[in-house]
């Protein structure tokens, strides 16, 4: 934050803490060394971080890259928040020179390396600005929140916002967790994974060829309403919560080997461990199946068994379709 040392650039954190009420706030990057006290208001909302600059040549850059690998391979729920000094993609800056190919490859390839996803999609375009003027003024996002997967898991709601530039070349961003219910009323989808039961032909013959007495303009329409309620009623009786029953049936599985060492020689138990196992693999592919349709993901990965990146494309798409707040004509903000 530019002019770190002046009043005003904290009178404008204070308005956002204020307005936001974070359970934490860092400054990236301010070349100072932190205050020996901070502004009361401020001090009372928690931890408050200073991080340090780091060298902006790509090569130098790759060895960050490099380093926050390494400490994404603990599963955990994971975020990287800051200033990259790079865009992810051309679009990402308008005005000035086409930004460094080499940077860029580099930067694109430790977030698909490390799975991670941009939540910051709402509020400015870009974060930075040189503030120069006429033709020689640029823009670029280059601040940004990374999460992984597991932040997802735990904050499916999870979103960041690019706010106003004031005192400073780079925007804030804040970042906070939305609850949006289910709805009740989700609608009807018919489901690839069944077109490979054995029974769907004739479940649907037979709600088909049920009598239904109306104008045959309505019989149609009817008759398809009648099949939605059959085929969801059908789709959990047989195949049901499909996480549960994995979880029973790898129980099964383990409960068997348990058996087959005490008796290795069981014909009886191979066959059992065999059936078991095809058992849990039909169910896998009916997940599977089911997790590409939701993520809308084309035959060209037709094969692709990682039901981690169904899910993470999955609350992507959610992410961008969901309204977490409305403007009306005066400029005020609905959220929830």
């Amino acid at each position: 934050m530019r002019g770190i040392r002046r009043q005003n650039p904290w009178m404008y954190l204070e308005d956002i803490v204020k307005e936001y009420q974070p359970e934490f706030v860092c400054i990236a990057e301010p070349l100072i060394r932190p205050p020996a006290q901070l502004p009361l208001a401020l001090v009372k909302w928690g931890i408050f971080g200073f991080v340090g600059g780091r060298e902006s040549a790509y090569g130098i850059r790759r060895a960050l890259w490099a380093e926050l690998s390494q400490l994404g391979l603990a599963v955990k729920p994971w975020a990287v928040v800051g200033d990259f000094n790079i865009v992810s993609e051309i679009s990402e800056r308008k005005g000035g020179r086409t930004p460094c190919l080499v940077a860029m490859s580099d930067f694109n390839s430790f977030i698909h390396s490390n799975a991670l996803i941009d939540s910051t999609t709402m509020g400015f375009k870009y974060s930075w600005c040189n503030k120069r003027m006429g033709y020689r003024r640029m823009y670029q996002k280059i601040d940004r929140m990374l999460v992984n997967q597991r932040w997802m898991d735990v904050s499916a709601g999870w979103r960041s916002r690019i706010l106003k530039r004031r005192h400073s070349d780079h925007c804030p961003i804040v970042g906070w967790n939305t609850k949006i219910p289910k709805p009740s009323n989700i609608p009807f989808r018919f489901k690839q994974a069944w077109v490979q039961h054995e029974n769907l032909r004739e479940v649907v013959e037979r709600s088909w060829k049920e009598p239904l007495h109306d104008a045959p303009i309505r019989k149609v329409v009817k008759k398809l309403k009648r099949l939605k309620i059959v085929l969801k009623e059908w789709s959990w009786r047989v195949y049901g919560n499909t996480k549960q029953h994995l979880k029973e049936l790898e129980g099964e599985l383990e409960n068997i080997l348990k058996e087959q060492e005490q008796d290795p020689f069981n014909s009886k138990l191979h066959n059992q461990e065999v059936e078991k196992a095809t058992e849990i693999q039909a169910v896998k592919d009916v997940e599977i199946l089911t997790l590409r349709q939701k993520a809308r993901v084309t035959d060209a990965l037709e094969g692709e068994r990682n039901s981690k990146y169904f899910h993470a494309i999955t609350k992507i798409r959610l992410a961008k379709s969901q309204i977490v707040e409305i403007q009306d004509d005066q400029g005020n903000k609905l959220t929830q």
